[in-house]
């Protein structure tokens, strides 16, 4: 997972759809994070691109992410990213 467009309270999630999907076509991506390092996972959103901003987060907050791929054979493994810590810009 690609983390990009960092802000105080959003980042933007990137990804390459899965290399094998079990013969069915992808369907969508579920959206999960994390605010206690990957203990337990919160549902964000379930998307159909392999791109997502997630928003509403709290700056200074530490989070994971992961994403799973669905199709119509059940949900894929997830993939997990690194840390990440928003934070507003100097002076704002």
């Amino acid at each position: 997972i690609k983390i990009s467009d960092i802000l105080g309270d959003s980042v933007t999630l990137t990804w390459s759809p899965p290399r094998k999907d079990g013969g069915s076509v992808v369907q969508a991506y579920n959206v999960e994070l994390s605010e206690d390092n990957g203990k337990t996972w919160k549902q964000v959103e379930k998307v159909d691109t392999p791109k997502y901003t997630v928003t509403d987060l709290k700056s200074g907050d530490k989070y994971k992410f992961r994403v799973a791929a669905v199709n119509e054979r059940g949900v894929g493994e997830a993939l997990v990213s690194d840390a990440v810590v928003p934070q507003r810009p100097t002076g704002q």
